[in-house]
């Protein structure tokens, strides 16, 4: 019994370890790479991540941006108009193939299809760490990917939310076993 207090105490401090980290990585400020990218990927459904990609496209950062959501080019129509935008710059994973859950095999599917060799992508912060590991897993070792994480403000629930599908991904990476991942991404 007091075999497992102790270890119950170690895993304790070890998760309270790993969430402070987890804390300080995704709140830092990182500085913008201003290189130009093949494409700009827009992870989740939220605006603000939306935003900032146009902001990035009218900027010339990238002449495309990639959207992974399971609405259509056309629930978009007024979106384009209000903010002058060429809706020829915008790809739907809807035009890639059936929405999936698994956001790193869409991504994949996507550059397989235009050829790009670098993409910037744009997610929440606290989600920015797990969504590496997702992509980097799957995409060739060739391709560039720029993080651009976007600080939405966040309950601390959504914050432990994320950090545990971030340890998820980490253990399931270290032992090997990868299986048909659908954790979301808002």
């Amino acid at each position: 019994m007091k075999i497992f207090g102790i270890g119950s105490i170690i895993v304790i401090f070890v998760w309270l370890l790993g969430f402070f980290y987890f804390l300080k990585i995704t709140e830092e400020e990182l500085t913008i790479n201003r290189s130009i990218t093949d494409a700009i990927v827009v992870i989740g459904q939220k605006k603000s991540n939306l935003n900032s990609g146009v902001q990035l496209l009218k900027l010339g950062y990238s002449p495309f941006i990639f959207i992974t959501t399971n609405y259509n080019k056309d629930d978009f129509e007024n979106y384009f108009k209000l903010n002058k935008l060429a809706s020829e710059q915008f790809i739907f994973s809807s035009q890639i193939d059936a929405y999936q859950e698994n956001v790193a095999i869409t991504i994949l599917n996507f550059i397989t299809k235009y050829k790009f060799k670098s993409l910037r992508i744009i997610a929440d912060n606290v989600a920015m760490p797990r969504i590496l590991i997702e992509i980097s897993q799957v995409l060739p070792k060739d391709i560039i990917i720029i993080p651009h994480p976007i600080a939405n403000n966040k309950k601390y629930g959504d914050i432990i939310k994320e950090y545990t599908k971030y340890i998820y991904i980490l253990f399931t990476s270290l032992i090997g076993y990868r299986s048909e991942l659908n954790l979301s991404y808002s």
